[in-house]
């Protein structure tokens, strides 16, 4: 993994000296997120991790909503905007075990993060 995380890191990204990398992904492939991170490191770059943990969500709850839309917070969405790649591996390690109506609020929160990141290589 970390001759993969060297390849993507000097091939793919180009990454220029002072970039903001953001690295999403799931507690199931963090090692490969901490093999990327020394990678931008050893370019002079400056790696964010963010790991996203879906056994700490709720595994049920006691009123469903219809409208089941989670906002993205300021912060989330600065730390979004201001990095100049980002690197977004799987988040989840099984998504199907999500109770729907959370699957759908979990949903329409990375849609939001994809939003906010569309336009970064």
């Amino acid at each position: 993994m970390k001759e993969a995380a060297h390849s993507i890191v000097t091939r793919s990204a180009c990454l220029k000296k002072g970039s903001n990398v953001l690295i999403i992904c799931g507690k199931h492939n963090r090692a490969f997120a901490e093999d990327l991170m020394r990678e931008c490191y050893a370019r002079h770059a400056y790696p964010h991790l963010w790991v996203f943990n879906e056994n700490l969500l709720p595994k049920k709850t006691k009123k469903v909503t219809e409208n089941a839309e989670a906002a993205v917070p300021k912060h989330t969405r600065s730390l979004l905007e201001s990095s100049d790649l980002v690197f977004w591996l799987s988040q989840f390690e099984n998504p199907k075990t999500a109770w729907t109506v959370l699957g759908e609020a979990v949903c329409s929160y990375w849609d939001q993060v994809d939003e906010s990141v569309k336009a970064k290589p």
